[in-house]
């Protein structure tokens, strides 16, 4: 013999009232945590192609540091920064920026 599931639960209207009101605190909190994500993603890719140009003359955490140490190429390292330079930006999952930046390295 099989069981019905069927019945409905009833919900007050008052509550109804508390569940709508805790929905909508957890997605204002989800909201502002996502806000929160988003600029600490913008800093973070900010902060980096700072660093990147501004070491790319003698060297840095991605090229390494020869030129600092005299065994590079005596010529002035370009100051761009390519999409593959960007170790710690592109090790987050949720950063919009890369396809913003370079829209040439996706298609």
């Amino acid at each position: 013999m099989e069981r019905s599931h069927s019945k409905k639960a009833e919900v007050s209207g008052t509550e109804l009232q508390k569940i709508r009101d805790i929905l909508n605190r957890l997605e204002d909190r989800l909201r502002k945590t996502k806000k929160g994500l988003e600029a600490t993603e913008r800093a973070l890719w900010k902060a980096e192609e700072s660093y990147l140009e501004d070491t790319a003359a003698m060297g840095n955490i991605v090229k390494g540091f020869d030129r600092f140490r005299g065994k590079g190429t005596s010529g002035h390292a370009s100051g761009k920064v390519r999409l593959s330079d960007r170790i710690f930006s592109q090790s987050s999952l949720t950063n919009p920026y890369p396809v913003e930046y370079y829209p040439e390295a996706y298609t």
